[in-house]
């Protein structure tokens, strides 16, 4: 690093004029591969930037992972040194590292200003990243939704698809950005229920419990009941996290209440296993089977006694659950909360018709 790098680092335009004067290097890089004017970029000294340019520094010259220096000012916010640079006829189309260009990095950060000058000097619009994903598909997976705004006025692809087969409408459900998921279904935004990648939505839509877009995925034809590797549906998943609405309409929208998961838990489990009392009793009111076993022939009571989940013990036995049934080893509920050493849970097992050894 030269002194012209630490002048240019610290914002000191007036050195910065006395070591070009005495005809200091001005495109050498330092050890990361900086030189002053991508320094003075990134670091938003618009003195020294304008400064560099009177003298003739390298404008498109910056270091290989962050950048020519209008990439790293773009990053930083720093719009006066993006306008400046761009009046010096600085390369829009340049990439950083990881494949993006000014305008992919400013439409990631929010900085909607620096979006509005990239785009009013011509940038391109739909230039994507290594990954494939537009400026429009960064800045929705950001959820920075005034850049969306300003991108689709522009002309952006609303459904392009990035190497993976992600649009940024599924960027936005998995990322939960509910107002910029609207958004982009108001303009346009396709959802394909054939689709590998689209089929995903509705259960990430039930994990966030974003009831109102569970509704309008299955509006859209979401498969209801679509599993992924570990066999969750979408009502699994919505039990789990407890987000009440959101299985609510599922239930009503048809989902398999019976459907279990890889290791044979139907939602009535999940249920019993994370302390979801109120789901408890809508599962059973909508026909779940109490006394399900899964693989290792757990029952949901069982669960909630290892859990300690005493009122959704309480629940299960009130509406049918067997405190006798073997589980796991040949063990009954009672058997467990002993050896949990549950005492309350075991008190209620009794009550309910629990038989000692």
């Amino acid at each position: 690093m030269t002194g012209l790098h630490l002048a240019a680092y610290f914002g000191l335009s007036g050195i910065v004029r006395i070591l070009l004067d005495q005809r200091h290097p001005s495109n050498l890089r330092d050890d990361y591969g900086d030189t002053p004017l991508s320094l003075a970029a990134k670091h938003g000294h618009a003195s020294v930037v304008y400064a560099l340019l009177e003298r003739g520094a390298a404008i498109n010259r910056g270091s290989e992972d962050h950048g020519p220096p209008i990439s790293q000012a773009a990053e930083r916010g720093h719009l006066s040194v993006v306008k400046a640079l761009i009046e010096h006829g600085a390369s829009l189309e340049l990439r950083d590292g990881t494949g993006q260009t000014p305008l992919s990095i400013a439409a990631e950060q929010g900085h909607r200003e620096i979006v509005k000058a990239l785009l009013k000097a011509r940038a391109t619009v739909d230039s994507p990243n290594i990954e494939g994903k537009t400026p429009l598909a960064l800045a929705s997976a950001k959820g920075h939704l005034e850049v969306v705004d300003i991108l689709f006025r522009k002309g952006a692809a609303i459904n392009s698809k990035s190497l993976s087969g992600a649009s940024p409408f599924w960027q936005v459900v998995f990322y939960d950005h509910r107002k910029v998921a609207r958004y982009l279904l108001e303009r346009g935004a396709i959802f394909d229920s054939e689709d590998k990648e689209d089929k995903e939505l509705l259960s990430m839509a039930a994990s966030h419990g974003d009831a109102a877009l569970v509704d309008l995925l299955l509006d859209l034809g979401a498969p209801i009941d679509w599993s992924d590797r570990y066999d969750f549906i979408p009502l699994l998943v919505a039990t789990w996290e407890g987000h009440e609405t959101a299985v609510k309409i599922l239930l009503k929208r048809g989902a398999n209440i019976p459907s279990k998961d890889s290791q044979g838990h139907t939602a009535l489990f999940q249920a019993a296993m994370h302390g979801r009392e109120s789901l408890i009793k809508l599962l059973l009111d909508s026909g779940a089977v109490v006394d399900s076993q899964d693989n290792k022939r757990m029952t949901p009571l069982a669960w909630a006694t290892v859990n300690k989940y005493l009122a959704n013990v309480i629940v299960l036995l009130e509406r049918g659950a067997d405190p006798n049934l073997k589980t796991h080893y040949g063990k009954t509920p009672l058997d467990w909360a002993r050896e949990w050493g549950h005492e309350d849970i075991a008190q209620a097992l009794l009550k309910k018709g629990a038989t000692l050894p």
